[in-house]
């Protein structure tokens, strides 16, 4: 199979050793030759992945998640963001991808926008759009299942050691402030894509 998966584990350090508590894959769809969604999904079980991130509103991969006790991260498509900022567009979003699923399908967080720099275009729309969708969310009566996030990449942070003196650079502050604030009055936490392979290969 022609797919590659980025890892995320989930990690508890012990004294002298780290044990492996959950393993989430995104499971990505660019690519030739691709499994079906449904194989993708018994192969994720067959495995014990009990996490996945899909980066768009795929309905068949939706379909196949139906009672497969998988945690899911649902990323709305960049191309997409822009019309969230309408209330009306955020709630037939939710209505669509989310409403129908979320009693079989265990949707953890719907992520508003994925590595967005505070000079990109699509900057703009986040937190508003994170808003309408939390809205949306609200209104289905499913705030207490599902999280409104974003996620970021690391180049956003300015210090990030020791952790307790962590800080984000200059620039991204302004645009990140309100969706930390966001964040804080809905009790979600603020998503992080980490590239640890990178790091050491360069």
């Amino acid at each position: 199979m022609s797919i590659i998966f980025l890892l995320v584990g989930i990690l508890s350090i012990g004294l002298k050793f780290t044990v492996v508590q959950s393993v989430g894959v995104c499971y990505g769809v660019l690519g030739n030759n691709l499994p079906s969604s449904q194989e993708v999904v018994d192969l994720y079980k067959s495995n014990g992945i009990d996490k996945m991130r899909i980066y768009f509103p795929d309905e068949q991969a939706l379909q196949a998640l139906k009672g497969s006790n998988i945690e899911l991260i649902l990323d709305v498509a960049k191309e997409t963001l822009s019309s969230l900022t309408d209330g009306n567009e955020a709630t037939n979003w939710v209505q669509k991808y989310v409403t129908p699923y979320a009693q079989d399908v265990k949707i953890k967080y719907v992520t508003v926008g994925n590595e967005i720099k505070p000079n990109d275009n699509e900057a703009q729309y986040i937190a508003t759009a994170m808003q309408n969708i939390q809205n949306a969310i609200s209104s289905a009566n499913l705030q207490g299942q599902i999280k409104v996030s974003t996620a970021i990449d690391m180049t956003l942070i300015g210090t990030s050691y020791p952790p307790n003196d962590g800080a984000f650079t200059d620039q991204a502050k302004q645009y990140l402030q309100p969706i930390i604030d966001f964040l804080k009055n809905n009790g979600a936490p603020l998503l992080a894509n980490v590239y640890p392979y990178f790091a050491l290969y360069r």
